[in-house]
């Protein structure tokens, strides 16, 4: 990990490291349904684990896979408010 970087959320690395081993394609398809935030974080999580071992990728990668294949919960959206617009 950098020293000067901000420390970010296990979970931020977790999907980090198991991003990294993905292949172009499926990363560029991935990214392009991230929000402007959601790509931010992932950088700073990239350049967090530049150095991280193969080993611990592969087991990210295989809990993200886990996680799915036992149901993604997504959170519910709150109702549309106009005067919110």
């Amino acid at each position: 990990m950098q020293a000067n970087a901000p420390m970010l959320s296990p979970g931020v690395s977790r999907a980090a490291l198991a991003f990294s081993v993905l292949p172009t394609p499926h990363a560029d398809a991935i990214a392009h349904l991230l929000t402007m935030r959601e790509r931010v974080r992932l950088r700073e999580g990239l350049s967090q684990v530049r150095d991280a071992a193969d080993g611990e990728r592969i087991a990210a990668l295989h809990d993200l896979v886990r996680a799915i294949r036992n149901g993604v919960d997504w959170p519910v959206l709150a109702a549309h408010n106009e005067a919110d617009c």
